[in-house]
């Protein structure tokens, strides 16, 4: 057998210690970019003294919605990216029942509204690994190979700093999610009451999961207001630099 001379031996080392201080540098990349705080995410700091203003806000927009629904007009609700912030910091305390839901490792949501989409942003904390993660979503009202009215959420993205999330650490995620809550359960053309969750015999395939988002959720566009239990449908949703409009027909 051939031996390997000393000048190949002295080569080889060198290309191994270049690969391994290679390898060192890109994880040690990819760390601080997992950990990199985007631009765009800026947390709101609520008080105490913020939830009776947060309350009245919500209850007077829900009023007027109501009066809306009576009138049978079409209408439009308008929410810019700073209300959306802080009425899902403040959401666990605004309806309690939600803590439940509420992923105990997230915290300081963040809502950014675009031309063509929306990024949802949270704080998380797990195990000592701290780091920004966000969803870009889009979201529109389109029909089915039936001609029938849906609501479409699709997932663009989802980042963890300024990486990309892979599908498979998603799924993952997800999956431990559902095994823990019921609250991914979708509402189906059998019950779509919002005053009520989705009935406990909803199917596994009408269950969220991560291929569906990706994939583009369709949702049906067929609702029911829980003050009066009046029928409405969206018939389009826009979306500008800061705010997001929804365009309501009661039916």
């Amino acid at each position: 057998m051939k031996r390997i001379s000393a000048k190949h031996r002295r080569a080889i080392k060198i290309a191994l210690r270049v690969l391994f201080a290679s390898g060192f540098v890109a994880i040690v990349v990819l760390l601080l970019l997992a950990q990199r705080k985007p631009s765009w995410y800026t947390p709101v700091h609520l008080t105490p003294d913020d939830l009776p203003r947060l309350r009245r806000d919500v209850t007077r927009q829900l009023d007027d919605i109501s009066r809306n629904m009576v009138h049978r007009e079409p209408f439009a609700v308008t929410w810019t990216q700073e209300q959306l912030t802080e009425r899902l910091a403040a959401f666990p305390d605004l309806w309690p029942e939600a803590r439940q839901a509420w992923p105990p490792e997230l915290s300081d949501p963040v809502v950014k509204i675009d031309k063509d989409a929306i990024r949802i942003g949270a704080f998380v904390e797990r195990s000592g690994w701290r780091a920004i993660v966000s969803a870009n979503i889009t979201t529109d009202v389109t029909t089915d190979s039936a001609n029938e009215s849906r609501i479409r959420v699709q997932l663009r993205e989802a980042t963890v700093g300024s990486l990309s999330a892979p599908r498979w650490l998603l799924k993952r995620w997800f999956d431990k999610q559902l095994a823990h809550s019921d609250s991914f359960a979708l509402p189906t053309s059998r019950d779509t009451d919002l005053h009520r969750k989705p009935h406990a015999t909803i199917h596994a395939t009408d269950r969220l999961t991560i291929d569906r988002l990706f994939n583009g959720l369709l949702i049906p566009n067929n609702f029911t207001w829980p003050n009066g239990q009046r029928p409405f449908r969206i018939t389009r949703i826009t979306t500008s630099a800061s705010t997001i409009t929804i365009h309501i027909q009661p039916t």
